[in-house]
């Protein structure tokens, strides 16, 4: 089987003690949809929901962060397509989702899948050229998505691109470095 790639980016963050926007180019295996229930329905193949990517966020027991990244992902104009994937909750993340914003794609996994296969869901449903992996801690900032675009599609021979960090006050947050080597390790 040859297993579907799909160019994804991590959007611009700004959160606390953020995990956001971890950037990750994972296959979509077809056995994953056996351990999750879809609530509500995917757009027509020939629908066109919006120039920005598809965002695939995925949660566990996050729903005060959630709220606050759905409120601004879906605050764009035009609001992008939006996969959730909930591994189980037991805070009310998912039927957060279901309650307050109907229009996301909401899948219920029976129990932790883990973040990796989550995502792997999540691409599984998003329909788009590229796909924004977002965390659910993380709010992204005017421009970022955009920026990401443009930078992938003027450049076709990368596969992934992630942003700058920065916390809510506008401090850098290091997410990067070096490739170690052997001396580092010593």
């Amino acid at each position: 089987i040859r297993p579907a790639l799909r160019t994804l980016r991590p959007v611009q963050s700004t959160a606390r003690a953020v995990l956001a926007a971890m950037l990750l180019v994972l296959l979509v295996p077809a056995a994953v949809a056996a351990h999750a229930t879809l609530v509500g329905s995917t757009p027509a193949a020939d629908e066109v929901v919006t120039t920005l990517p598809p965002v695939v966020i995925v949660t566990f027991d996050s729903a005060p962060f959630l709220a606050r990244c759905l409120g601004s992902v879906l605050s764009a104009e035009p609001s992008p397509e939006v996969v959730v994937v909930d591994n189980a909750s037991a805070d009310g993340s998912a039927d957060l989702v279901r309650d307050r914003y109907p229009r996301c794609i909401l899948v219920r996994n029976s129990g932790n899948l883990g973040f990796a296969r989550a995502n792997n869901q999540g691409f599984g449903l998003a329909k788009g050229r590229h796909i924004l992996l977002l965390n659910s801690d993380a709010c992204p900032l005017d421009g970022c998505v955009d920026g990401m675009v443009e930078f992938l599609d003027r450049n076709p021979g990368y596969g992934a691109v992630a942003c700058r960090l920065v916390f809510e006050d506008g401090r850098l947050q290091r997410s990067c470095r070096r490739f170690p080597t052997w001396l580092a390790l010593l």
